[in-house]
């Protein structure tokens, strides 16, 4: 691509070491090209185009914008709706986050490509089933995304209660969030909020997570790196479940016993929850229907990309 004068093209590593893990897959991949590890099945796997179609994709994050590259590359006439001001969906944290800047690289290079390509984008579109009919497709791609799942814990539904993207949004507005933050979750998104909370918005935090181990999704190079960071600036408790969520904080039991954590907000980073029934809402408006990223199973960059592209590869 360099010598073709195509850099801009060139897919950005996110350091996310999935390439390296061979505990949890047996061959080699990339979670941000999901043409490696399958160069040599690819031709057989990918079928000619025999006709151009119109592809409607609903949803703008990377799963609906690899979907929508590929498709487009492969010559379909492409529409993509999303319903916010910006592309990148749950990838758009990363912007504000410094030790995130390889993956927001990685969001820039997805929408550049979806502008190079020449995707016919809507942004501020909310799709519903009467504008995807009306767009009259022949293709309906659904990457709709996942919404946080929200814990039976008592108080959970509390003012002072936010989840793990609306922190984020709101250090970002510059709204008051306190100075005392409790984090419930220790996987991925809660051990890299409650960095960021600590190192960029300078709250004293707190971190409660029900299992022995943070960041357990991640690979062994990243898992040293967070829980490093952890170890400098977050108060971490595993082996700890939230029992209820007060005005001022929570309570928790852990082998010892049952505490409590002074807090002005809590932050819930409890793992995702597919949005199926909104991505169904669109299965039978055309001959052709693929749900894809996480509105299937709630995961990572790697599951968003990989099943964006073989969605597309496929028409």
């Amino acid at each position: 691509k360099s010598r073709k004068g195509k850099e801009d093209e060139i897919i950005p590593c996110i350091k996310c070491f999935h390439c390296l893990d061979y505990r949890r897959a047996a061959t080699f991949g990339c979670s941000v090209n999901p043409t490696v590890g399958r160069e040599a099945r690819l031709p057989v796997l990918v079928p000619p185009k025999e006709e151009t179609k119109k592809v409607v994709i609903i949803g703008g994050g990377p799963a609906g914008m690899e979907a929508a590259v590929t498709a487009k590359q492969r010559g379909h006439e492409v529409i993509l709706l999303e319903k916010n001001s910006v592309l990148g969906g749950k990838l758009n944290f990363s912007r504000q986050v410094p030790f995130k800047r390889d993956l927001c690289k990685f969001m820039d290079y997805l929408i550049h490509m979806v502008e190079k390509t020449g995707v016919d984008v809507r942004l501020n579109t909310e799709a519903t089933v009467e504008l995807v009919e009306s767009l009259e497709p022949d293709v309906v791609i659904a990457a709709v995304g996942a919404k946080a799942l929200v814990p039976p814990i008592p108080g959970v539904d509390g003012a002072n209660v936010i989840t793990a993207e609306e922190a984020y949004r709101k250090v970002k507005a510059g709204e008051d969030i306190g100075q005392k933050i409790a984090v419930l979750g220790g996987g991925d998104v809660g051990c890299e909020t409650a960095v960021y909370l600590a190192q960029e918005a300078g709250k004293t935090v707190s971190l409660v997570e029900m299992t022995d181990t943070l960041a357990a999704a991640s690979c062994a190079i990243p898992r040293t790196a967070i829980t490093k960071e952890i170890e400098k600036c977050v108060d971490a408790h595993t082996g700890s479940r939230c029992t209820g969520i007060t005005k001022d904080g929570i309570t928790y039991v852990d082998a010892e016993g049952e505490h409590s954590i002074q807090a002005d907000t809590v932050v819930l980073s409890a793992g995702m929850v597919p949005q199926k029934a909104q991505a169904e809402a669109f299965r039978m408006i055309a001959g052709e229907f693929f749900p894809i990223g996480d509105c299937v199973k709630a995961n990572n960059v790697r599951t968003a990309v990989r099943t964006g592209y073989d969605s597309a590869i496929q028409l």
